[in-house]
This record gives C-alpha cells, structure tokens and sequence, in this order.
C-alpha cells in the first residue's frame, strides 16, 4: 500500500513498470505483487522513468502486506472485500530483550 501526498500517480504511467492497483481511493492505492523482488524490480524502474522524475509525487507511506498462506491468487475479478480477507498485515515483529541497568 502506499499513501501520496495530493493525488495518486497516472495509471498509465504506472502500468508500463508493471504497477497495478487493484484497490485505490484519492491518496492510497494498494498494489500486489508476486514477491518483494518484483515489487522492487517495479518501483525501481518507475523511480528512473524521466515521467515519473518530472511529476514525482510524495509518498507519505508505505505498508507491506503478505498474502495469508495460501497460493497467490489472480486479483483482477477480485471483489475489495474478498481481498480484504484474503490480505492480512506480517506478523509481529519479535519481541526485544529488556533493557539491562
């Protein structure tokens, strides 16, 4: 998932990196992707498209979600409330030793 600061980028501009929102609102788009080294494959080739240079929006946040354990599913007849289910936030982080004085 990630939140802009004012409007989402172009659909067009973001399709020709493979970047596809299956989910969007004015300032959040939620995109899948199959593995994190696609994911940074997609953002890295957008990031150095001279498009995307002149019109660089900012990112206020940024979320990753993994799918429940189950196999990745084909998301473009997905309803957002059955992707809502099927999409849960990582697990918690593990927990930290005590501070020792």
């Amino acid at each position: 998932m990630r939140r802009y600061e004012g409007s989402l980028p172009p659909a067009e501009l973001l399709a020709r990196h493979g970047i596809r929102a299956i989910l969007e609102n004015q300032t959040t788009m939620l995109v899948p992707f199959t593995d994190l080294a696609n994911r940074d494959q997609a953002w890295s080739a957008l990031a150095s498209d001279p498009e995307w240079r002149a019109q660089r929006r900012n990112v206020t946040q940024i979320s990753l979600y993994r799918a429940a354990d189950s196999p990745a599913p084909d998301h473009s007849e997905v309803s957002a409330e059955a992707l809502y289910r099927e999409i849960r936030p990582p697990t918690d982080p593990p927990a930290c030793d005590p501070p020792r004085h």
